[in-house]
């Protein structure tokens, strides 16, 4: 299965992701706005960006580029705030 295949429901844009299925159902993959809503409290996309490029005491976010949107996977933020002392939404 190749990338396309597997983000072909997600329409990639400035503004991160839209999930066109409408389900509703958890997804291995955030974009960073709505990385920021899971973390308890709420941060901005500004902070999540930093997170990404610089890292809070030397432990980044792992993320990746898909076109110009990042995605962030939920084991990689779950990893990111253990690490931090940070807390996700439940």
């Amino acid at each position: 299965m190749n990338l396309s295949d597997r983000f072909s429901r997600f329409r990639f844009g400035r503004s991160g992701i839209k999930d066109r299925s409408g389900d509703g159902e958890a997804r291995d993959y955030h974009s960073v706005e709505e990385a920021g809503r899971c973390i308890e409290p709420p941060v901005t996309r500004q902070a999540v960006h930093q997170w990404i490029k610089r890292g809070v005491n030397g432990t980044k976010l792992e993320a990746f580029r898909v076109g110009r949107a990042y995605l962030i996977r939920q084991s990689d933020l779950e990893s990111f705030c253990k690490a931090t002392g940070k807390k996700l939404k439940s």
